[in-house]
Order: structure tokens, then C-alpha cells, then sequence
């Protein structure tokens, strides 16, 4: 929790928590805050965690905080029954032949799903693992510079504190 202490956070550009059910979508290094798109329902908090349901979400601004090529992004969700495509994050601009990427869940499997436009025009996935229901599991995705390929880079995926995944991607 951001209470807990703040210097933690230095490393980090943005972070979003989730103690104040009155400001969901706050940035609490910045100005990246996330807010509701009016064409999905309202989240709601419980026990400081937001609770997404399917059909309500945030949204995030482009910002140039995000446009960096080497990041970590790491969640922690409680899933509560199996989802047919159930994104936790995703990074996917709209429209066919762009990059992006996301987590998501695909019935209780944790997938990695990753699109560079210039090498390929569908999405790639990279099945994690499977996660049980009704418990806490946090996912981290690391893309670095590749310590031995000129120009890729690695992928590393760690579930649960367990890496799942680690590869050198030629991807943008």
C-alpha cells in the first residue's frame, strides 16, 4: 500500500492503488490517472482492491510515461470465475496492424499476448499458467534489453513468484 512507504515507489513512474473508492482511477506519483469510459459501468472498491466485473474497466491516457520499449508491469488480481478473454491489463491501441500488449485470463490461464506490426499482423500468446480461483495471484511482465541478441529483447514472466517465462523476443 502506498501508506506503507512511498520511497518504494521511487523506481516506479506510476502507480495506482486502490484505497480511496471515491478516486479509483488516482495516479499517486503523478499525472497518469486512469478514469471511466462512459460507454462501460462504474468500478467499484472493496478492501482496497478494485473490482472489476466484466463489463466496467478504466482507462488510462497515452502518456509518454508509457511509450518507453523496456518496462515492468505487475499485477495483482483475484479472479472469482473463469473468463472468456478476461483482460486484467492490456496495452492495445484500437484498429488491426498495431502494437500492443496484454494480460489476461483465458478461463483460469494466465496468457501473455504481444503484437509487433511490423513482424507480424496477429497477436502472439504465451500460455503462464493456470491460477486458482477465490485466492490472490500477482502477475510480472519484464521486457529488457537481451543480454545476448543484438536488437531483441527478453521477455521474463513471473507468476506467483515462480518465473514461467523467459525468451528473447526480435519484437518492437
Amino acid at each position: 500500500a502506498i501508506n506503507k512507504n512511498v520511497d518504494e515507489l521511487n523506481e516506479f513512474s506510476v502507480a495506482y492503488e486502490f484505497n480511496d473508492p471515491s478516486d479509483l482511477g488516482r495516479d499517486y506519483l503523478g499525472n497518469n490517472n486512469a478514469y471511466l469510459d462512459g460507454t462501460v459501468h462504474p468500478v467499484t472498491a472493496e478492501c482496497g482492491s478494485v473490482v472489476f466485473d466484466g463489463s466496467n474497466g478504466l482507462l488510462i491516457p497515452l502518456d509518454d510515461v508509457f511509450k518507453s520499449e523496456f518496462f515492468v508491469v505487475e499485477v495483482r488480481f483475484m479472479p472469482t470465475k473463469e473468463a472468456d478473454i478476461g483482460n486484467l491489463i492490456a496495452a492495445e491501441p484500437p484498429g488491426r496492424g498495431v502494437d500492443g500488449w496484454q494480460i489476461r485470463l483465458n478461463g483460469t490461464e494466465v496468457v501473455f499476448v504481444e503484437r509487433d506490426a511490423n513482424s507480424q499482423s496477429d497477436w502472439a500468446y504465451i500460455e503462464i499458467g493456470e491460477v486458482s480461483l477465490y485466492e490472490w495471484h500477482t502477475i510480472r511482465v519484464k521486457i529488457a534489453p537481451s543480454d545476448y541478441e543484438e536488437g531483441a529483447y527478453r521477455v521474463n514472466v513471473i507468476l506467483d513468484g515462480a518465473l514461467r517465462y523467459t525468451q528473447d523476443h526480435t519484437i518492437d
